[in-house]
């Protein structure tokens, strides 16, 4: 449910340098603190494979760890804040 509204207070026109050579097909939040109004927080990984694909995969059951499965899948992180005493949402990305 955090997950859920965290993302509903994303408009989906926020913008981030992204420095790469593929263009992400989907994101992974691997962490996240939804306190709104107050500081709220994500880490995420971007990946080079679709949410259909990435559930493929999962249910496959061949991969003994999702770091195992998701290798050279990652194309970098994102880090989002927003609320608190943040006037305005910061998104970082980070290459892998």
């Amino acid at each position: 449910m955090q997950a859920k509204l965290f993302m509903q207070t994303l408009s989906g026109r926020e913008t981030f340098e992204f420095y790469g050579n593929e263009k992400p097909k989907s994101m992974l939040v691997y962490s996240l603190k939804y306190n709104f109004p107050n500081h709220n927080v994500a880490d995420c990984y971007l990946l080079s494979i679709s949410v259909n694909t990435f559930y493929e995969l999962a249910n496959f059951g061949r991969y003994p760890s999702l770091g195992t499965m998701l290798a050279g899948k990652m194309l970098g992180k994102l880090h989002i804040e927003f609320g608190g005493t943040l006037s305005s949402k910061s998104i970082i990305f980070q290459p892998i």
